[in-house]
């Protein structure tokens, strides 16, 4: 199981390359906070906050930008290409043993 969202242990931090590279490649979530992130799951790596930005600047700005520069390229996914699923608990896309 990767070490992102609701599953990481207490104590661990996320890394990027944990993520499914779905992550800013077009979606984005803003956290309650106003913390705009490459997707839910992403949270840890904040690209601004949009109580104090206008998304439009965040989602055009440099921060963001590096943000997406630094998820690795998609992981291969079982589900259709319609789905749009990030599937957080797969290491490697598929693998039962994960």
């Amino acid at each position: 199981m990767r070490a992102v969202g609701r599953a990481a242990l207490p104590g661990t931090k996320s890394t990027l390359d944990e993520m499914c590279g779905r992550c800013t490649r077009g979606r984005a979530a803003v956290l309650p906070n106003g913390d705009l992130a490459g997707c839910v799951l992403s949270r840890d790596f904040p690209a601004g906050n949009v109580r104090e930005t206008r998304l439009a600047d965040l989602l055009g700005g440099a921060a963001w930008s590096s943000l997406s520069a630094s998820i690795p390229e998609p992981r291969n996914a079982c589900t259709p290409n319609d789905s749009s699923d990030c599937d957080p608990a797969s290491k490697t896309a598929c693998d039962p043993a994960y």
